[in-house]
């Protein structure tokens, strides 16, 4: 499905049972975030920043870039076992929440620029 530009995605999240993103490149994975916030397991390519957002078999899962036998496998098996699917979207969720929060990002930010500070002095 095409679905064009949508200004909501919380809906949309909340009608599938598992994000796929197939991309070559990816520096971060912001619409994994997304769907990790949204309690949503992941099947990603393991490039890039990928693998600091997914934390493989636990949040959801990391494939070879273009394998699509790995892809296939990793969706029939999460498809087929849907309590683990679940359980990734909430070991997710709680992940996204710490890791990816506001609150957090503040804190890492402050943690940062005071190590500059103390590095010029």
């Amino acid at each position: 499905v095409f679905t064009g530009y949508l200004p909501n995605l919380q809906p949309f999240y909340a009608n599938i049972d598992v994000l796929v993103l197939t991309s070559d490149r990816e520096p971060f994975g912001r619409v994994i975030v997304e769907a990790m916030c949204c309690g949503r397991a992941v099947i990603a390519s393991a490039v890039d920043g990928v693998p600091e957002v997914v934390e493989d078999g636990r949040t959801g899962c990391l494939v070879p870039a273009e394998d699509i036998s790995a892809y296939t496998q990793k969706i029939l098996c999460l498809l087929k076992n849907p309590e683990n699917c679940r359980q990734m979207g909430k070991n997710a969720r709680r992940s996204a929440s710490k890791r990816f929060s506001k609150l957090n990002y503040q804190q890492e930010l402050i943690r940062i620029l005071a190590n500059q500070h103390s590095e010029l002095l």
